[in-house]
């Protein structure tokens, strides 16, 4: 299991080493590289989330829970309004049996600003779940989930610069090769959730927000 938790590393050493490469294969063609070439490459970007969780419990509580999530994040700009995503997370227990587990992947497609009228914005997002985890494909058997996002964003900044409210509500669809798990409990295929955030932008580098 060890091994899973150093797939995100080299998949994105792999992503730098062949940018480098091609780099280097148009240099040595041409001297320098390709207006285009550079244009695409400047298109993706991407980047690594540490994060440790825990709960409130004593130390001693057998039901204490706490981790680390180490996350990959890649992106890729189609346009000034749509952009692809990819993202993998994994996460290791710091509590009990000290695993190393690897989640579902998602890949995403967002467009923003399919509407915008005033302080109001509508933008998208969708994403497909690729099942790794160990509770996907072989406990809840999943195939693949479908989440779909329509983000209505209100610019608040006539009562404070940088404040902002938006409405998320989610249509998730899962697809199970059965009705029931390993344990015989019932599936949900259908759901859906609604989030509501209040955001203040400090500056271009830091925000604050809350979830509802």
């Amino acid at each position: 299991m060890r091994g899973l938790i150093l797939i995100p590393f080299y998949l994105f050493s792999l992503l730098i080493g062949r940018a480098v490469f091609a780099q280097t294969t148009n240099t040595i063609i041409t001297e320098a590289p390709t207006e285009q070439n550079t244009s695409i490459l400047s298109n993706f970007s991407g980047k690594v989330g540490l994060a440790g969780k825990t709960d409130f419990k004593e130390a001693s509580d057998e039901s204490k829970s706490s981790y680390t999530e180490l996350d990959l994040y890649l992106n890729y700009k189609i346009n000034d309004k749509n952009k692809l995503g990819l993202w993998l997370p994994t996460e290791k227990d710091l509590s009990d049996n000290y695993e190393e587990k690897i989640n579902d992947m998602r890949l995403s497609y967002s467009r923003s600003s399919i509407y915008k009228n005033g302080i109001y914005s509508l933008s998208f997002k969708g994403t497909g779940h690729i099942p790794l985890s160990e509770k996907s494909k072989d406990k809840r058997r999943l195939q693949t989930t479908i989440e779909l996002s329509p983000v209505s964003s209100i610019d608040l900044a006539r009562y404070a610069t940088g404040l902002s409210f938006t409405y998320i509500p989610r249509y998730k669809r899962n697809f199970h090769e059965y009705e029931t798990d390993i344990n015989g409990k019932n599936m949900v295929e259908q759901a859906l959730v609604q989030f509501f955030v209040l955001g203040y932008e400090i500056n271009d580098r830091w925000s604050v927000g809350s979830t509802l």
